[in-house]
C-alpha cells in the first residue's frame, strides 16, 4: 500500500514529494500534529475551488483522487506501525525494485500451470512409493521362496523346484507387476514360484 501511495503521490505532485511535505509538516510531528496538519491541509485544498475541491467539481477525478490520497496519507502517518514502515523508506529511499513488495496475483493460466505441476509431482511421488513397496514385497517373496526351496541347508539346489508361497496376513493392497496380474493381493493368497539355483521365477 505504501509503495503505491508513494508512486501515485510523486506522479501527481512531483518527484520527491513526501507524505510529510504533502501535509506541510515534518517527520518529527507527533500524532496530534499530524491530525492538525491534515485538517489545515484539507482547508487549504478546499480554498482552491477551481482546482482542488471535489464538492464544487465532483466530476474531476484528479480532484477526488487528491483528497482521497490526503486522507490515506494522514491515516498512515497516524498509525504507529505503518508510519515506522514509511519512515524507514523515507530515510533510506524507496527501492527501485518496489514491485517485489507488491502482492502477486497470478492469472488463470498461472494457476492452471501450477496445479498441473503439483498434480504431476503428486503422481510421481505415488508411483515412486508404489515402486518401492513393490520392490520390497518382491524381495520378501524371493526370500520366502529360497528359504522354502533350500531348506535347512540354506544352499542352492541343483535343478528346478516348483513351490507355493503364501502372502502374509496383511496381503498387498497395491498389487505388483507380474503378480496376480498386477491386481491387489489378498491376505493368505498362494503364489506359485519356481526356484532354480538362487533365481526365483513367478509362474
Amino acid at each position: 500500500e505504501i509503495f503505491d501511495i508513494v508512486s501515485a503521490l510523486e506522479t501527481a505532485e512531483g518527484k520527491g514529494t513526501t507524505f510529510y511535505s504533502f501535509l506541510n509538516t515534518t517527520k518529527s510531528a507527533d500524532e496530534k500534529a499530524i491530525a492538525k496538519a491534515y485538517r489545515k491541509r484539507s482547508l487549504e485544498l478546499q480554498q482552491h475551488v477551481y482546482i482542488y475541491s471535489p464538492d464544487k467539481n465532483p466530476n474531476d477525478k484528479k480532484i477526488q483522487d487528491r483528497f482521497a490520497r490526503l486522507g490515506v496519507i494522514a491515516n498512515i502517518l497516524k498509525d504507529a506501525e505503518k508510519r515506522k514502515h514509511y519512515d524507514f523508506f523515507y530515510d533510506n529511499g524507496v527501492p527501485k525494485w518496489r514491485d517485489y513488495y507488491s502482492r502477486y496475483r497470478p492469472g488463470l493460466g498461472a494457476v492452471l500451470a501450477g496445479l498441473t505441476v503439483f498434480s504431476c509431482f503428486i503422481h510421481y511421488v505415488f508411483l515412486y512409493l508404489t515402486f518401492r513397496v513393490s520392490k520390497m514385497r518382491i524381495a520378501q517373496f524371493r526370500h520366502q521362496a529360497l528359504e522354502a526351496a533350500w531348506g535347512p541347508t540354506k544352499k542352492p539346489l541343483a535343478g528346478r523346484k516348483r513351490l507355493k508361497v503364501k502372502t502374509q496376513e496383511q496381503g498387498d493392497a497395491i498389487g505388483m507387476p507380474g503378480v496376480n496380474a498386477g491386481r491387489p493381493i489378498a491376505a493368505g493368497t498362494t503364489i506359485e514360484m519356481v526356484v532354480e539355483g538362487d533365481k526365483v521365477f513367478i509362474v
